[in-house]
């Protein structure tokens, strides 16, 4: 799942890009959540949302894409950002803030493809993250990679990996978002699991390389298998 957000004031240059995107992800059988924003304001005041890609109008009222820019960039250094605007003047100013890219409106599909493709080329290449878990025992770093899965009981978070399982009060949801570019996917409410880490699925059983079993929810059970076959028809095999 890829976290769009798109700053837009002009109802109908934002149907317009949405329109592209959805079509891209029809396409290419990509998975995208949006949140729209009518001004950069809004936007900044957002507090808990994950964003993999932003894409906003640079000439808006008030605090303008450009000024947004820089003030996200000194809490965020690493969300890809696209500038979207009818004139190509502030095109330079865009490398200042490490944008992915500046698109001229109006939009076309061939256009916002190819931007989507680099885009989507440079999420991809980010393999993991490291997270900060605030064990009880004292905080602890560890990479993604080596969390099998991620596991909720009355607010609890519980991370099994590598090294052990450690444990942090928190929201699925939260961690789900901040993970879920990393090949993680929810097999139930209860379960958020790394695809790489799949051993077996019997049924509504899964069996993790670690050798936990785990049970997939019926619910989840067509999304998270569609999620784990798009997974492997990426991954290279040997």
């Amino acid at each position: 799942m890829v976290n769009i957000a798109i700053i837009e004031e002009s109802d109908a240059d934002a149907e317009k890009l949405l329109g592209c995107l959805e079509a891209f992800a029809q396409e290419c059988g990509e998975e995208f959540s949006y949140t729209r924003y009518r001004d950069a304001n809004s936007f900044l005041e957002e507090r808990g949302k994950i964003f993999d890609l932003i894409f906003t109008e640079v000439q808006l009222r008030g605090i303008d894409g450009m000024e947004a820019a820089v003030r996200l960039r000194k809490s965020n250094a690493s969300v890809r950002l696209v500038f979207v605007t009818q004139t190509a003047a502030y095109a330079a100013k865009s490398y200042e803030v490490d944008a992915l890219d500046y698109i001229l409106k109006p939009y076309t599909y061939k256009r916002l493809t190819l931007r989507l493709r680099r885009a989507l080329s440079a999420l991809g290449a980010e393999e993991g993250v490291l997270l900060m878990i605030r064990d009880k025992a004292g905080p602890v770093q560890i990479s993604s990679e080596r969390v099998s899965y991620v596991e909720i009981h009355r607010h609890k978070l519980t991370y099994h990996t590598e090294q052990g399982e450690f444990s942090e009060i928190g929201s699925m949801k939260r961690v789900e978002e901040a993970l879920s570019r990393y090949h993680f996917a929810l097999c139930n409410a209860c379960y958020l699991v790394n695809l790489k880490e799949v051993f077996r699925i019997k049924g509504y059983m899964l069996t993790m390389k670690n050798g936990d079993v785990l049970k997939i929810s019926q619910p989840k059970r067509k999304d998270f298998l569609a999620t784990l076959r798009r997974y492997h028809e990426n991954v290279k095999h040997i």
